[in-house]
């Protein structure tokens, strides 16, 4: 037996942000709050400036008594929102340092993590009452090659000393891999954030894929493009 919970926006919420609010679930998620509301403000969030402004485009077009705004970026990372319209500017620096700086926000300097971080930028700017996540949260950490990774640094220790500089690097990618660590630092940085931006409501949408389930199958369309076919056991 299936139990469905309605969860209502109150009457003084004015303002709504879901994350992921470009894809098939998020989209139909910020249509129904459209419909279904008296919302003044839909802040639509998501990985790239195309699908934004898609987004936000058709959700103009269909409600057009709604504030509809758009950024676009990895809320997963440090940085700047960017609004729908513009494009995120270029990078700066190598892999190295932005490795080094992961790992730091991840193992070791939380305030300036939490000071840098994308989505704390995003919840501070607009203070929403209401926020629907619908990124699938672990797919977008899942899909770092960690076993590679740990054959690397294998390989280095096999090596010996000779090997120290590419030891390094290739621990420091490992642990900037693992799901725990980052985990662990989303939801502190989600925690703290929600609580100072005054949001009365955060609610996550789970989704089931590859990364949810923390196997090498191919469960959904254009997942075995990432994954490749599954080889038999031995």
């Amino acid at each position: 037996m299936r139990v469905f919970r309605e969860v209502r926006v109150a009457h003084g919420d004015r303002k709504a942000m879901v994350l992921g609010g470009s894809g098939l679930v998020g989209y139909q998620v910020a249509r129904k709050l459209a419909l279904n509301t008296q919302l003044e403000v839909m802040v639509i969030v998501a990985r790239w400036r195309g699908e934004t402004d898609q987004a936000v485009a058709d959700l103009k077009a269909e409600f057009p008594r709604l504030d509809v705004r758009g950024y676009h970026g990895d809320i997963f990372l440090p940085g700047e929102p960017v609004p729908a319209g513009k494009d995120a500017p270029s990078h700066a620096g190598s892999d190295t340092e932005f490795r080094r700086r992961l790992f730091e926000d991840v193992y070791t300097d939380f305030e300036t993590a939490y000071k840098d971080a994308m989505l704390v930028r995003l919840l501070s700017a607009e203070r929403p009452d209401v926020i629907v996540d619908c990124v699938n949260t672990a797919t977008g950490i899942s899909y770092q090659d960690v076993f590679t990774t740990c054959l690397a640094v294998r390989a280095d220790l096999d090596k010996g000393p000779g090997s120290a500089e590419s030891l390094r690097e290739n621990v420091e990618r490992l642990m900037v891999s693992l799901s725990i660590p980052q985990l662990i630092l989303r939801i502190r940085l989600l925690y703290r954030s929600l609580a100072e931006s005054g949001a009365r409501l955060y609610l996550k949408v789970g989704t089931t894929g590859t990364g949810g389930m923390g196997l090498n199958i191919p469960y959904r369309v254009g997942t075995w493009k990432l994954c490749g076919p599954l080889s038999p056991p031995p």
